[in-house]
């Protein structure tokens, strides 16, 4: 099971601080939910992808949009309870209640009128959606970038030579902090006699933390097996640091493999790794829009004035 869909924590909220004499506080309010749902510990470990809890995530956007409704109100810092419209909704609609209900609320209409005159086409008005508008933009992401990985992919297999596939994952490596540049001008390997390294990131002039690279660009049908998994770690003797890159995927026996050398540091790099770090690294890809995601700073309006 998974924390509830958004959608169901409306009338939740409404009947918890109904049933409350006073304001509840956030942390309260989210503890209500937790046993009203009788959430497990993993239920509520969930996180969207920014990190923030996804129940918390899911509280936060109910209490937004009903205070935007008219329904809610802060009764002091931190705590919430509902408005006398909103005790009036809540005993009209009782346990029916919804996020369209919530939207046909003269105030809430008034609001995004106000606030939303440019947007002539506003997906958070599906009153159907079922996840917050933080997890409708994560969603977006990653099906954009789903589409980018496969852009990449075939990039990789169109354009790349052997050689100079071992040359993207050296500089993905770099990439990601191993290494500077200036001391890895020659880091790929020359095949003839290169004793199974395709190459070697240094991450100090003098080689002593360095990382050691295989690269394999096979096609997504063909899997990586224990046995060069094997050859590779065979090819590090006297050699701790190593990452084995593939277009494609390790299987189990391979993982199993690379665990099981534990005087050794291996990392495994499948085909879906290898995309979302080019991306994430910026390797390979240009950004051609950034749009900043911005909350209430509330500790600004509590320290200014």
């Amino acid at each position: 099971m998974a924390v509830p869909a958004f959608t169901q924590f409306f009338p939740v909220v409404f009947r918890v601080l109904a049933d409350t004499q006073g304001p509840l506080s956030h942390r309260e309010l989210r503890q209500k939910c937790i046993e009203t749902f009788h959430l497990t510990q993993d239920e509520i470990a969930e996180t969207i992808a920014s990190g923030q809890s996804r129940l918390a995530n899911r509280i936060y956007w109910v209490v937004s949009y009903c205070r935007m409704a008219g329904l809610l109100e802060n009764a002091a810092r931190g705590y919430v309870q509902l408005t006398e419209d909103g005790r009036r909704f809540y005993g009209e609609h009782g346990d029916g209640i919804t996020l369209a209900m919530v939207k046909e609320c003269p105030r809430f209409i008034e609001h995004q009128e106000a606030s939303s005159s440019e947007s002539d086409a506003d997906e958070s008005s599906d009153s159907s959606s079922t996840i917050t508008p933080e997890e409708r933009i994560a969603e977006a992401v990653a099906e954009y970038n789903a589409t980018l990985s496969s852009e990449l992919l075939q990039e990789i297999y169109n354009n790349l030579s052997d050689d100079a596939f071992e040359k993207l994952c050296v500089m993905l490596l770099i990439k990601m902090g191993y290494g500077k540049p200036e001391l890895n001008r020659d880091s790929v390997t020359p095949h003839s006699g290169d004793g199974g390294i395709d190459g070697v990131v240094k991450g100090d002039p003098l080689g002593f933390d360095s990382i050691y690279l295989q690269a394999k660009r096979y096609a997504a049908d063909v899997t990586v097996g224990p046995n060069l998994i094997r050859e590779f770690v065979g090819a590090m003797s006297g050699k701790r640091n190593g990452a084995f890159i593939t277009t494609s995927r390790f299987t189990q026996g391979a993982i199993a493999e690379a665990q099981r050398n534990i005087d050794k540091h291996i990392v495994l790099i499948d085909g879906p790794k290898l995309l979302k770090y080019m991306i994430e690294y910026g390797l390979g890809v240009q950004t051609v829009a950034t749009h900043a995601i911005k909350k209430v700073d509330a500790e600004f309006f509590r320290d200014e004035f």
